[in-house]
């Protein structure tokens, strides 16, 4: 898909080929494979001089790279996050995937372990309408606990990107048995299909959300740690609310031991949201599985007092100088606990 040449160990090998972007340029790019010493990858490089798409603001933005012929490319950055959003849906992807590969249509990835598949396709064949979110989560925590039993000592991170990935794989099996019949026809118009259509993308962006908030409230639950979630009747409707309402309304309860969370797949623009979230306690916590948001926008939301909880897996992802002021998953369970016990 993306160069001449195969992965081969021990070479350095390159193609030079013409994408076209869609501010309409075009550039004679490189597209590498290193495999000496203990490289094994593809990197893309040279767009020459004042480049628009390349800095430290795109970070967290998402890239489409089309195949159109022999060395030849389509290349779009989305930094809206209703358009990335809107094209995840489309495409069926999930955030926390970090890229996804497409063939004929078709998302390509490896074959999960045979338990896992398994576990999937009984889960499959049992349901024939659209199972509760919940439902879902409960199935991937199951499949988690059983296919992957070296988890059980792993961090609260790992498991929770895990949980996350499971049900993923979850979710598209079901949709590809249920909706595969739904967009089949035939349909009585454009009307009637692009209702479907709508349905099916719809179905899939409020999943994302619904889930991560799920694996964060079992991932509390395992922790001990009592909390309230999908607040509907504290301002701003946060979604979790820790150790819960009562104690949040309960002005005698110290503000140091009430956290209020945001739990968000995508947060490059929506996270200023929560500062309007639980006003009556100041310092505001934010858990996404957004892989990289960029250095000026988190040291906003430090100075705004907020506090980005992102998986450790993914701090990788974010820009050096930010990384000390991410807290993990479990680095923040932990700070809870503390505050708790005092």
């Amino acid at each position: 898909m993306f160069s001449s040449h195969s992965p081969v160990k021990g070479k350095t090998l390159d193609d030079i080929v013409d994408i076209r972007w869609q501010d309409g340029r075009h550039t004679k790019s490189r597209v590498t494979w290193y495999g000496d010493k203990t490289r094994a990858e593809y990197r893309l490089t040279r767009f020459g001089r004042k480049f628009p798409f390349l800095n430290k603001g795109s970070v967290g933005d998402l890239f489409v790279l089309v195949p159109t012929g022999r060395n030849q490319f389509d290349a779009f950055v989305f930094d809206s996050e209703d358009d990335i959003e809107a094209i995840l849906g489309a495409l069926g992807l999930d955030i926390s995937d970090g890229w996804g590969v497409f063939k004929g249509g078709s998302l390509v990835s490896d074959d999960p372990a045979q338990c896992e598949a398994d576990q999937i396709l009984q889960f499959v064949q049992d349901h024939k309408k659209f199972p509760a979110g919940d439902v879902f989560s409960d199935k991937a925590v199951e499949i988690v606990d059983s296919c992957y039993p070296k988890l059980s000592t792993a961090s609260v991170d790992e498991r929770l990107l895990r949980s996350l990935e499971v049900e993923f794989r979850l979710f598209r099996s079901v949709e590809s048995s249920i909706c595969g019949r739904e967009v089949a026809g035939p349909f009585g118009g454009i009307d009637e299909f692009l209702g479907v259509a709508a349905t099916i993308m719809g179905r899939r962006k409020s999943r994302a959300g619904r889930s991560l908030e799920n694996h964060v409230a079992k991932a509390l639950e395992r922790s001990g740690i009592e909390h309230d979630l999908r607040v509907r009747d504290v301002q701003g409707a946060p979604d979790l609310v820790i150790p819960g309402v009562e104690q949040y309304r309960d002005l005698k309860f110290p503000r140091n031991q009430v956290f209020v969370v945001g739990v968000k797949t995508t947060c490059k623009d929506r996270w200023r949201q929560i500062l309007n979230e639980g006003p009556l306690v100041k310092q505001k916590y934010l858990l996404t599985v957004q892989p990289g948001i960029s250095a000026p926008q988190v040291k906003e939301m430090i100075q705004s007092d907020v506090t980005l909880v992102v998986p450790e897996p993914l701090h990788q992802q974010y820009p050096t100088e930010v990384r000390p002021l991410l807290n993990s998953v479990e680095e923040f369970l932990d700070q809870v606990q503390r505050s708790l016990q005092r």
